[in-house]
This record gives structure tokens, sequence and C-alpha cells, in this order.
């Protein structure tokens, strides 16, 4: 997708400046929806190298400074206008640096500040509307530090998924670069050495054929593995619903994926309820942002609202949502504090996505450390017991 920077004339005679993603036409169309008179429209190659490598949106981290410095300069009683000179000051990134400049255009262009986040298109949809309902509730600055917390939390989680994948990747990628280093260096010094009758054993042989499809078609096999990597994103993006699915049916994986889904789904239902929301509207604004099957079945609770049915009954409906978040919901409804218990249920699933995921990368450990012990026993049984017992059946070695 390319990127154009602009310059342009609001109708109030406020001059604007901003970066836009797309065609030429469809920036062009959109720029005059909005009531701007171009002035200059050029391609930034820059930002869209940008984009590309890290994203168009603002990763969590950052959205969460941007929120928790907002929520306490809003508490201060500073103005919108000067609030974003400011933050535009603090802020290292240079997206949330731009989108700061934008939504300066376009407030004192007389939009409100929903309307402004939403033109930079920078910012999720949920931040988007919790704003919109902030603003029109007055309570702006409590809605604000909640977005702050919600991007923490996602932030955190993101940690959390990345630390629990270092330890198998290491230990993965210096095992294949250790088989490599074998087959091309170790395994040619050993194979003259081996005695006639080590031929006969099966593991020699699969270890030699091994060693030799390392050796002359490595090429090759990092070809087939990068061509399998895109096939699977590709088929991931065409068939998400097929996709988690699978992904549910994995042994661990599985219920640490529930687990986050249903965590982060009843967070995003919090935030929206305390800012202001409707239930109804809440639950379509959580189901656009989560999961493809919690999604889908968030929506399928909106219709079953819509037919009458209680918020509890309706996640019952759907056999999705395990028995304790319906009993915790239907306790909410009897409470009328829907907020208060979409939070408790998310602090439920938030531990319980704690203690699988410390599961297991504890049961990976051991398993991964046995593929290498099973590699290195592999080798010497293939290779250096056979040069053994033949150096010492020809008296080089003493037994």
């Amino acid at each position: 997708m390319m990127a154009w920077r602009f310059v342009a004339i609001h109708s109030s005679g406020h001059e604007v400046v901003g970066a836009e993603w797309g065609t030429r036409a469809d920036v062009l169309a959109r720029l005059a929806k909005r009531g701007l008179h171009l002035v200059s429209l050029e391609p930034d190659v820059i930002l869209a190298v940008q984009s590309l490598a890290f994203g168009a949106s603002i990763p969590p981290d950052r959205l969460t400074f941007f929120f928790r410095d907002f929520s306490n300069m809003l508490a201060a009683g500073i103005t919108l206008n000067h609030m974003m000179g400011t933050l535009k000051e603090a802020i290292l990134d240079p997206r949330l640096s731009r989108a700061c400049d934008a939504i300066s255009c376009e407030l004192a262009a007389g939009r409100s500040l929903a309307e402004a986040m939403a033109q930079t298109r920078q910012f999720p949809r949920l931040a988007v509307n919790a704003v919109k309902a902030g603003e029109r509730a007055g309570n702006l600055p409590l809605v604000t530090g909640l977005l702050a917390d919600h991007f923490e939390l996602s932030s955190k989680l993101k940690g959390k998924c990345l630390e629990a994948l270092i330890y198998p990747a290491c230990v993965v990628f210096f095992l294949l670069v250790s088989l490599v280093y074998v087959s091309q260096s170790v395994v040619p010094q050993l194979a003259p050495l081996l005695p006639a009758q080590a031929m006969d054993s099966p593991l020699t042989r699969v270890m030699l054929a091994l060693s030799g499809c390392v050796r002359h078609a490595w090429i090759m096999m990092v070809f087939i593995a990068g061509g399998i990597f895109v096939l699977a994103g590709v088929l991931i993006r065409r068939y998400p619903r097929a996709w988690y699915v699978c992904l549910r049916h994995i042994p661990g994986i599985g219920h640490v994926n529930r687990d986050l889904e249903i965590g982060l789904c009843f967070f995003d239902i919090f935030v929206l309820l305390r800012s202001g929301i409707p239930l109804d509207t809440a639950l379509r604004e959580a189901a656009s942002s989560a999961g493809n099957l919690t999604g889908a079945e968030l929506e399928q609770c909106c219709q079953y609202l819509a037919g009458g049915h209680t918020f509890s009954s309706a996640l019952a409906q759907g056999k999705y949502f395990p028995r304790l978040v319906v009993e915790t919901i239907r306790l909410g409804e009897e409470m009328g504090r829907y907020d208060d218990y979409c939070e408790r249920v998310f602090k439920l699933y938030y531990r319980s996505f704690e203690t699988r995921v410390s599961a297991l990368v504890g049961a990976l450990q051991p398993v991964l450390l046995g593929v290498c012990a099973v590699f290195v026993i592999a080798m010497a049984f293939a290779f250096l017991k056979p040069i053994y017992a033949n150096l010492t059946h020809m008296g080089v070695l003493k037994p």
C-alpha cells in the first residue's frame, strides 16, 4: 500500500498536513470527502517502507504512554490543542507524532477528538469508539485511563508470548546450526573411517543420508521451507476460521489461545462498558477486535440479545464460552454491574493464561533438551561407536 504526504486547506481556512494510504484516486476521494482543498500530494516512500516493516498502526506500548499522558493532562485541565503540542514534543515514535499533528489540524477545523482520531487511521477502532463515548458522557479522563490500561495489557501479553517463544526458538536454531555444521564438516571426515559392517546399521545409513541431503541440497531445503512458510501465511489469511479451529485443537497451545482470547475479549467489553457504551454496541466493537471464532460468537450473542435474551443466556446459547463465564456474567446481571463482572472474567482467564504459559514453557524445555540429546546419541551410535570398535579390533586403541 502506497503512502502519500499531503498539504491541504480546510473549508474553515486552516492548513492541514498529513499522510494517507492507498491509491492516488482513493486518497483524493477521501480528502475531498473531508472538505479539504488539496495544495500538494506527493508519494512518501520512507513512510511506506516504515509501514511495511513495522505496521501502519501504532504499537500498543506507544499507545499506552500516549493515553496515560493524555489522561493525566486532561485531569490537570490542559486544553486539547495545547495537549497535542505537548504530547508531540514528548513522543519519539514518528507515526504517533504525525498523528498528533493531524489531530491538532482536525480539532482546529472543528471536529471532535474521536473524529480527529478516526481521520488519522492510526488508532484502533475500539479506542476511537471509547473516546467518542467518553466525550458524550463527559468522562474523557476516565476513558483515556482505561484505554491506557487496555494497551498496556496488550503490550504485556505480547511480551509474555514472545518471552515464552524465545527459549524454544533459540534451542531449535542452535540445533539446526549444529545439524548443518555436523553434516558439512564432521560427517565427511568420519565417513571414510567407518568399517564396512557399519553400513549394516539402519541408524548409520539414515544419518549418512541425512548428512548428504543437508550437504548437497541445503539451498533447495531453504527454499522449500520458505515456500511452506509463505503458503501457510496465505492460507491463514484466507481461511482464518479454519486456522483458529486447528489451533484450538493443538494440545496445550489450544487452551492457552482460548484463555487469551476470552480474557482479552472480556477486558475489551469491560473497557467499553465502563466508557458508557451500551452492551450491544460494546459486544459488536469487541467482536471486531477479537479472534475469528470469539468474534463470531460475540456477533451471535448480539443477535440473541436483539431477540430478547439476556447476556448470560446469549453466551450459553452458543456453547462456546465455558460455564464459568456464563455463571459469572449471570451474577453480574443480578447485581446490575456488567462491567465489574466482565473485569472478573478477564482476571480469571488472565491468571489461567499465565499459568498455562508457564506450564507449557516448563514442558517444552525438557522436550527440546531431549531432542538435542537424541541427536547427540544418534551421532555417537551411528559413527563413533563403529569407529571405536574398528580401532579397538585393529589394536590401535586398547579395549
